[in-house]
């Protein structure tokens, strides 16, 4: 698909797919659900914000999820 022509709505779908999959799986991760109450995890919260904290500082991805 190297050098094809897309349309400039489906460029935009795919360039905001990886994003949604992974705040998807975020959002799994730290609310949980138990006996029908919606909880917070408080690790997983205090990680993805010290995630974004490192991700922001450093302006690299990989290197601050590691």
């Amino acid at each position: 698909m190297v050098g094809r022509k897309m349309n400039p709505t489906l460029c935009l779908y795919f360039n905001y797919v990886a994003a949604a999959i992974m705040s998807d799986l975020i959002i799994k991760q730290v609310l949980t659900i138990s006996n029908g109450h919606v909880g917070i995890s408080f690790s997983s919260l205090i990680g993805c914000i010290a995630t974004t904290i490192a991700i922001k500082s450093t302006k690299l991805f990989l290197p601050s999820v590691l």
